[in-house]
């Protein structure tokens, strides 16, 4: 399949932009409200000073609720939140303020595609909803692979991904586009993390199909795809 990276990227962040226009950080009702439960557990094993890497972190979902848990259990921490929404940056970083953990929270304004990860360094990484946004399968497995290596022994790496996308008019079941920019298929996705991280403990890995009908563009549309939950832990 030819995929339209530029128009991917352009309907992604116009997206996004207008959803955090409309909903606020832990807004009910919304995909804000709540951080990954999972990953939220993987604190609990973290000990000395934490250093987490959260990519495409958006406005905080994860971020902020981190940085709340690990200060309220005393620990020394620091997040470091990529994005390449200038919007979502700015916006992570009032919310630090807001929420007063702004002394964990490090925002890096940068494309994952581009974002250089230090050798063994984070206890932590997340990449919740982000890695499908790379640019091209070959990308998507570099970044995998720099995850891998970024990690510390002991470490852990939480992945989210969507992917078996299927877009329909709810009315006419006409396919609609969803210019995601690298589209990928479920075994896709089960093969590259078998590959990136083999070796490791794997702690969780779900497939769950996700459906609903939603409004776009003045039309009613439904949704289908697949959510692959990966959890593993560095020897």
């Amino acid at each position: 399949m030819t995929v339209d990276f530029e128009r991917a990227r352009e309907e992604t962040l116009k997206y996004h932009k207008a959803y955090y226009s409309r909903f606020k950080l832990f807004e009910d009702g919304s995909w804000l409200a709540h951080p990954d439960a999972p990953l939220m557990q993987l604190l609990n094993y973290l000990e000395g000073n934490i250093k987490i890497l959260d990519l495409g972190c958006g406005v905080g979902r994860n971020a902020i609720p981190m940085a709340q848990a690990l200060q309220k259990l005393g620990k020394e921490a620091t997040i470091t939140c990529v994005d390449v929404l200038a919007e979502s940056i700015d916006l992570l970083s009032e919310y630090a303020v807001t929420y007063k953990v702004e002394d964990i929270i490090d925002p890096v304004l940068a494309d994952n595609d581009n974002f250089v990860m230090a050798k063994s360094h984070y206890d932590l990484i997340a990449a919740i909803s982000t890695l499908e946004h790379c640019q091209g399968k070959d990308r998507v497995v570099a970044v995998m692979r720099e995850i891998a290596g970024s990690t510390k022994s002991a470490g852990f790496v939480r992945i989210e991904m969507t992917t078996d996308r299927n877009v329909i008019d709810a009315a006419s079941g006409e396919a609609i586009a969803t210019f995601v920019e690298t589209p990928l298929l479920g075994e896709e996705v089960e093969e590259m993390l078998s590959l990136a991280f083999a070796g490791w403990n794997v702690i969780g890995k779900t497939i769950d199909p996700y459906e609903e009908t939603i409004e776009k563009e003045g039309r009613s549309v439904h949704w289908c795809s697949t959510q692959i939950n990966f959890t593993a832990q560095k020897p």
